[in-house]
């Protein structure tokens, strides 16, 4: 709990916690609940996997900023966040930007 405070108030302070509290993926979903940053501070190995990426998207579509190339890239991930705000294809790739079923899911989101 102290850390998850002083993480959304500072998320470089997540950097400084314990190896196993940051590997831990059910407390950083929590945290990323509370402030999308967070994800900022998550291994590598947790960015790379599209399951726990996928997930975090689904509480903050804003995580899709902080991950790697490949995963706004997958065309799930960066559709479940579209659905949550049609501004997220502007951190697609330009492959899915120019891809018309993308786009228009997009499109209808933001009417």
């Amino acid at each position: 709990e102290v850390v998850a405070a002083a993480a959304r108030r500072d998320p470089g302070v997540l950097r400084l916690a314990a190896p196993s509290l940051r590997e831990d993926r059910a407390w950083l979903l929590e945290a990323i609940s509370s402030d999308w940053e967070l994800v900022k501070a998550a291994p590598e190995a947790l960015l790379a996997d599209p399951m726990f990426v996928l997930e975090a998207v689904r509480r903050d579509w804003r995580v899709l900023r902080a991950t790697p190339l490949g995963m706004r890239a997958d065309r799930s991930i960066v559709g479940e966040a579209i659905r949550q705000d049609g501004m997220a294809l502007e951190v697609a790739t330009k492959e899915l930007k120019a891809d018309r079923s993308v786009v228009l899911m997009a499109v209808r989101k933001e009417g």
